[in-house]
């Protein structure tokens, strides 16, 4: 049985306190997938990871494929969750390529946690979601989920890509990545060094990067797409990206990018029902 999850006692933060078990919701959230073998016992990997971030801030990301009804449902119920989690994305997929039906969704949340041990508290043991999950759309339509941490690489090597908008995006542009071995990451990177004042001067700001582990996933696709990070960057206008599609050194650099990727990465548009400007201040 993997370890509880424990959370400092509020009386004496050097004596943690165990949280109830996490792993009986985690086996409705991340139900066993018989098609894949690759998924028998994701329940265990996520608690490991959970175990892994105790104290560490950590983000959900959900892809799911359900009504506008539904969905707004499950913002609200994400607004409520308090204990310092906010929902930092909201999301309506307007299109998305590479492959259309992996993931298939119509709407992404991003939460953020201010620990793993605050998720398992908030979210995993809350009444409402035990008791839900079994029978809600969670069973019948496809769905993915993705727990990660803050990319800070990025942050931190390009300034000018990073900083915030100055006025909110027309759209939403996100990306599933997954790097190739064993120099895929270095090849993206280069691609961001080279189109950082690009991007900026068109209008393309990156407001978030998620690290996501392939194992802290869970999906009830066939074909689950095991990812290593999640971007999602605000457009300032549909023509500006259009523009910058067509200048020679955005071609050059896109070369290196599609070079360093799998085909199971993906990108696409979204409409955002709600956002931050940026997860880095």
């Amino acid at each position: 049985v993997p370890t509880l999850i424990p959370t400092p006692s509020p009386t004496n933060a050097a004596s943690p306190t165990p949280l109830p078990p996490a792993l009986t919701t985690l086996d409705a959230y991340c139900p066993n997938d018989p098609t894949s073998s690759n998924f028998e016992s994701n329940a265990d990997k996520m608690q490991q990871f959970l175990n892994n971030n105790i104290n560490s801030p950590i983000y959900v990301i959900e892809f799911l494929n359900d009504d506008t009804t539904m969905a707004n449902s499950y913002r609200s119920f994400l607004e409520t969750l308090g204990g310092g989690s906010q929902l930092v994305y909201f999301m309506t997929r307007s299109s998305q390529w590479q492959f259309f039906d992996r993931p298939l969704w119509t709407h992404g949340f991003v939460m953020e946690y201010p620990t793993a041990a605050s998720f398992v508290t908030l979210y995993l043991n809350n009444q409402n979601v035990a008791a839900n999950l079994d029978s809600s759309w969670r069973q019948t339509n496809e769905y993915a989920v993705y727990m990660g941490t803050k990319d800070m690489l990025g942050y931190n090597n390009y300034p000018n890509l990073f900083a915030p908008p100055s006025t909110t995006p027309a759209l939403l542009f996100f990306h599933g990545l997954k790097f190739k071995t064993p120099n895929g990451q270095i090849l993206v990177d280069e691609f961001d060094r080279r189109t950082e004042v690009l991007k900026a001067n068109y209008g393309i700001h990156a407001l978030a990067r998620f690290d996501v582990s392939s194992a802290a996933m869970c999906t009830n696709h066939p074909t689950p797409l095991q990812l290593d990070q999640i971007r999602i960057e605000g457009v300032r206008s549909f023509g500006e990206f259009g523009t910058i599609l067509q200048d020679p050194e955005w071609n050059d650099a896109s070369v290196l990018r599609q070079t360093g990727i799998t085909e199971d990465s993906f990108s696409g548009f979204a409409d955002h029902n709600q956002f931050v400007n940026s997860i880095y201040v």
